[in-house]
């Protein structure tokens, strides 16, 4: 039976392989050492394969699409309501080749090196200069566990208090406007305690001060903004 669908399971050392054929039968369930992939896709037939779209995933999309295989990228919150049943490395990737079937599946395209690295400076730009003010979290790590405490308050402590009651003098005014950024603000003030939906809010506010000064920008509001 030739493979014509795979979920592959990125891990740090084995992967899952996942793959059925035409008619949805299970031809293929393995685990594969990390040395060994290359090896083994290169000698399938090309078929249509599934990955979650985390960093890693970017890379082995590059490197599977080189060998003639189809590779679709899908963010891990669509592949979770296809786990049958205990989540593991094998069912997860059952769960993507059957997640990467579906026609109406969104897919996340792949990045070159190049744009990684882009993606990679700006949001590191973006959390210092959050960091630069005070306004992200403490965080204490141990035994790969982290836990998050109260903001740093590092930095400049003027501009920081600027940023925070600005963001409480917006939030007292969010109430009944029905524009995304209102949504949003009216649920983030509904979730949270009002103190640390300032800072939340100075925090966002921050990184688009950032935005628009490293480039050169003025601002414009961001129509796409959820309000959950």
């Amino acid at each position: 039976m030739q493979v014509v669908r795979i979920g592959l399971d990125l891990a740090k050392y084995v992967f899952a392989v996942h793959g059925v054929d035409a008619r949805g039968n299970i031809v293929l369930r393995m685990m594969l050492r990390r040395d060994s992939v290359l090896r083994f896709f290169a000698n399938l037939p090309p078929c249509l394969m599934g990955m979650d779209a985390s960093n890693g995933a970017h890379y082995w999309a590059r490197v599977l699409t080189d060998l003639g295989h189809q590779v679709r990228l899908i963010s891990p919150q669509f592949v979770t309501p296809y786990v049958k049943s205990n989540k593991n490395d094998r069912n997860d990737a059952e769960a993507i080749c059957e997640a990467v079937g579906r026609p109406s599946m969104r897919f996340a395209p792949p990045k070159s090196d190049e744009q990684l690295a882009v993606q990679a400076v700006h949001r590191i730009r973006r959390r210092q200069f959050a960091a630069w003010l005070g306004l992200v979290p403490k965080q204490r790590s141990s035994g790969g566990r982290a836990r998050l405490f109260g903001i740093s308050k590092r930095g400049d402590r003027y501009l920081r208090t600027l940023m925070i009651h600005g963001a409480r003098a917006a939030l007292g005014r969010a109430g009944g406007k029905q524009d995304p950024r209102g949504l949003w603000l009216g649920k983030l003030r509904e979730r949270r305690h009002p103190n640390v939906a300032a800072v939340a809010l100075a925090n966002k506010n921050a990184r688009i001060v950032w935005s628009m000064l490293s480039g050169h920008a003025a601002y414009q509001p961001d129509l796409s903004v959820k309000a959950a």
